[in-house]
C-alpha cells in the first residue's frame, strides 16, 4: 500500500523542535527534518501552524494565560488528535486492503461459477450424445433383428418343402422370387444403413476414441455375418438350381439344405449373442450416464457452498464499513471533548483570576 502525504501535526512536530533548537521553521529545515513531502504540502501545513501561533498567541494574551500553557494543551491536543487521524488512517487502509481482496475473492468464485457451469454443459452433452448412441445402437439392432425373422421364416418354408416333393418344385420358385426380391432389398438397405453408419461412426470418432475401436469391430463382424449369410443364400440358389436339373438327386441336395439350415441356426445363435452383447454395452453407457448426472449434482452442492462462502464475506465486508462509521463517530466524540476541556480551561482561568485578585 502507498505511503500517505505527510500530515499538519508532523510539519507542526518539526516546526517546533525547530523553534526549540533556535532556528526558524522553514520550508527547507522542515524537510531535512522530515526526509519526505513536497514543498507544496510543507508550505501549507506551515502556513496553517504560522496562523495558529498567531492565534495562540492572542489567547494567551487575552485569557492572561502563559503562552506556554496554551502551547502544552495545544500540543497535547495536537497529539491526541494525529494518533486518532493516524489510527482512522490505518484501519481506513485496512478496509481499503481488505475490500481489494474480497473483490478479488469474489471474481474467483464468479470465474469457478462460470467454470462450473461449462462442465455442467459439457456433461449435459456427453448425456445427449450416449443418447444418441442408444438410438443408433437400436437401429443396427433392428436390421438384424429384421434379418433373423426372416431367416426363420424361410427355414420354415424349406421345412414344409420337404415334406411334400411335387409342390416343393412350385413352393420353391415361390420362394426364389420371394428370396431374390428380400435379397435386393436387404442389399439395398445395408448399403444404406453401411453409409448411414459411416457418417456416424466420423462423428463418434471424434467424441469417443475409445468406443470407436468396438464399433468398428462390431461393424466389420456384422459385415462378415453379411457375407455369411449372402453366401448361405446363394448356395440356396445354387442348390436350388440344381434341384431343377437333377430331379433324381433332389433327396440328396434336401440333406445338405438341412444341412446348411442347421449351420444358419448356429449364425443365428451367435447372432443373438452379439446382440446380447450390445444391450450389455448399452446398459454400460446407461450407467456412466447415471454417474455423470451424479457428478453434476455435486458440483451445483458445491456451487451452493461458494455462494454460502460469499455471503459471509460480503457480511465481514458490511461489519467493515460498521467500524469505519464507529471510528468517525468517535472522532465526532473527541471533537466534543476538546470544546470541554477548552471550557475547564476558561473555568480554571476565571478561577485563577478571581484568586489573584482576592
Amino acid at each position: 500500500m502507498p505511503r500517505p502525504g505527510i500530515s499538519y501535526y508532523e510539519v507542526a512536530r518539526a516546526a517546533e523542535q525547530l523553534i526549540a533548537s533556535g532556528h526558524e521553521p522553514t520550508i527547507e529545515r522542515i524537510r531535512m527534518v522530515l526526509k519526505t513531502g513536497s514543498n507544496s504540502t510543507i508550505a501549507n501545513h506551515l502556513r496553517a501552524w504560522r496562523n495558529k501561533q498567531e492565534i495562540t498567541q492572542q489567547i494567551a494574551s487575552k485569557e492572561h494565560l502563559p503562552e506556554e500553557l496554551v502551547g502544552v494543551l495545544k500540543g497535547l491536543w495536537e497529539r491526541v488528535m494525529s494518533q486518532a487521524e493516524s489510527q482512522i488512517a490505518t484501519i481506513q487502509g485496512t478496509a481499503v486492503q481488505t475490500n481489494a481482496e474480497l473483490n478479488q475473492i469474489i471474481e474467483q468464485q464468479q470465474k469457478e461459477n462460470n467454470r462450473l457451469l461449462q462442465s455442467e454443459a459439457e456433461l449435459k452433452q456427453s448425456v445427449y450424445t450416449l443418447t444418441q448412441e442408444k438410438a443408433v445402437l437400436e437401429q443396427m439392432l433392428s436390421p438384424a433383428k429384421t434379418t433373423i425373422a426372416t431367416l426363420k421364416s424361410q427355414i420354415v418354408g424349406l421345412e414344409q418343402k420337404l415334406n411334400e416333393k411335387d409342390l416343393r418344385i412350385d413352393e420353391l420358385h415361390k420362394q426364389n422370387q420371394q428370396i431374390q426380391t428380400n435379397l435386393e432389398h436387404y442389399r439395398s438397405a445395408m448399403v444404406e444403413q453401411r453409409q448411414a453408419d459411416n457418417l456416424r461412426n466420423e462423428e463418434e470418432r471424434r467424441r469417443l476414441e475409445k468406443d470407436i475401436a468396438d464399433l468398428k469391430l462390431t461393424n466389420k463382424t456384422l459385415d462378415q455375418e453379411k457375407n455369411d449369410l449372402d453366401k448361405k443364400l446363394i448356395k440356396l440358389q445354387h442348390a436350388y438350381e440344381s434341384l431343377l436339373l437333377q430331379n433324381d438327386s433332389n433327396r440328396q441336395d434336401y440333406e445338405n439344405i438341412g444341412l446348411e439350415l442347421n449351420q444358419t441356426k448356429l449364425l443365428l445363435a451367435q447372432k443373438n449373442e452379439n446382440c446380447q452383447h450390445w444391450q450389455a454395452q448399452y446398459e454400460a453407457l446407461s450407467m456412466e450416464s447415471k454417474a455423470q448426472i451424479e457428478k453434476i449434482m455435486v458440483l451445483q452442492t458445491e456451487i451452493a457452498m461458494l455462494n454460502e462462502q460469499l455471503s459471509m464475506l460480503k457480511s465481514q465486508l458490511d461489519e467493515t464499513i460498521e467500524q469505519n462509521k464507529l471510528l468517525a463517530n468517535e472522532k465526532w466524540i473527541l471533537g466534543q471533548e476538546k470544546a470541554q476541556l477548552m471550557g475547564e480551561l476558561k473555568q480554571l482561568h476565571q478561577s485563577f483570576l478571581e484568586k489573584v485578585a482576592v
